[in-house]
């Protein structure tokens, strides 16, 4: 969708990619949406990919006040029977966002799982709140050949990666506490492998995921607002 709208500007993909999101574990910071950044990078359609967030009670931004302004105009509204109808409602108030009714969704993690890797701590937890920890914030994606030699003799290998080849296209994680860190929390780490990315499929199947019906709890919650 983002590449689409940029071709429509006349504006090409940048080849350094950064995703500033909420600290939100099932829309994006999570290892499927990572994966995904790493295919990009591993496939050189960008250089650099970076997922973060900013610190708690730092992370309202345009993204926040577009969705206020959205949930206002919605609330305002007497009847919303349908999708369309609330995409017709948002885009007759608010003319310059876009806004696209998505029929369905492919299936990325089932497409992804094939690549094996994953990493944990990636979010906060309650134990780590206990012990004056705090999940990283800002995680960079690139390939080993764009790093420098000192930051490539640093790189280290997971054990369920031991073994596989080395490449000057493996995907290299390096992760930073916040966004404005000015070293890093660990060492650069192997996250997508070359020798695994280049036998992945070139896109998910076409077969959408299909719905999820409501359970008996969710059809009596929708009765009662009725």
């Amino acid at each position: 969708m983002v590449a689409e709208r940029l071709v429509d500007r006349g504006v090409d993909l940048p080849m350094h990619f950064r995703c500033v999101s909420d600290n939100a574990t099932a829309e994006t910071k999570n290892n499927c949406f990572l994966k995904l950044l790493g295919v990009m990078v591993g496939r050189g359609n960008v250089t650099s990919a970076v997922l973060c967030q900013g610190r708690v009670g730092h992370t309202h931004n345009r993204q926040d006040a577009s969705f206020s302004h959205v949930a206002t105009v919605l609330s305002k509204a007497k009847v919303l029977q349908d999708p369309d109808e609330f995409k017709e409602r948002i885009h007759q108030n608010l003319m310059d966002y876009h806004v696209e009714r998505v029929h369905a969704v492919m299936d990325f993690q089932t497409w992804l799982m094939a690549v094996g890797t994953r990493i944990t701590g990636l979010n906060q937890t309650k134990e780590a709140t206990k012990k004056n920890l705090e999940a990283c914030h800002s995680y960079k994606l690139v390939r080993r050949e764009s790093l420098p030699p000192n930051f490539q003799a640093a790189i280290q290998v997971p054990d369920v990666l031991k073994g596989v080849e080395q490449n000057s296209r493996d995907v290299i994680l390096l992760s930073k506490l916040y966004m404005a860190s000015k070293n890093l929390s660990q060492a650069p780490i192997v996250f997508l492998p070359w020798a695994w990315l280049c036998k992945l499929s070139p896109r998910p199947c076409d077969i959408p995921i299909p719905r999820h019906k409501f359970s008996e709890r969710q059809i009596g919650r929708a009765s009662c607002r009725e």
